[in-house]
């Protein structure tokens, strides 16, 4: 959200309640001004008048407010830069292991491919057995659980 963003948003509230009251004839004094006077003032110096006192808090307030807001929005921006650098070099070191694996699975292939059109059969157990191994490996051959039943 942009400082011209909030500010609107805090004047648009403050013409809301402006309209409430000029739409309710009597509910307030003419005199009164929202951001110059106490709400408890009335036309005869009743209360007390705060001035330029409210307007200025309201003014410290609002500037408060949109300061923090900056300072959360440059925070996000710099947040969001950072990680933009770092999914690039991320996303970098990723396709390096990419091209790296393909490379090494290509010579492997360009080594494996000549010794099995000389040996077929022997290539052909070595799979076999390979598979057999990390079928094992994989089969999930946990501890088995025997019940044995006490002699009668």
């Amino acid at each position: 959200m942009s400082e011209n963003e909030f500010d609107g948003g805090l004047n648009g509230g403050f013409g809301v309640a402006d309209t409430m009251a000029e739409a309710m004839p009597g509910a307030m004094p003419d005199t009164m001004d929202n951001r110059s006077t106490d709400m408890f003032e009335q036309p005869g110096g009743v209360g007390r008048r705060t001035g330029g006192r409210r307007s200025s808090r309201i003014g410290k307030a609002q500037d408060a407010i949109v300061g923090a807001a900056d300072r959360i929005s440059a925070g996000v921006e710099d947040a969001s830069a950072k990680a933009n650098v770092i999914v690039g070099k991320l996303g970098d070191r990723v396709s390096d292991t990419y091209e790296k694996a393909a490379l090494t699975a290509q010579q492997m292939d360009a080594s494996i491919e000549p010794f099995v059109q000389r040996r077929p059969y022997t290539a052909l157990g070595i799979a076999a057995g390979l598979g057999v191994v990390v079928g094992l490996l994989l089969g999930g051959r946990g501890p088995k659980i025997v019940y044995v039943r006490p002699p009668r």
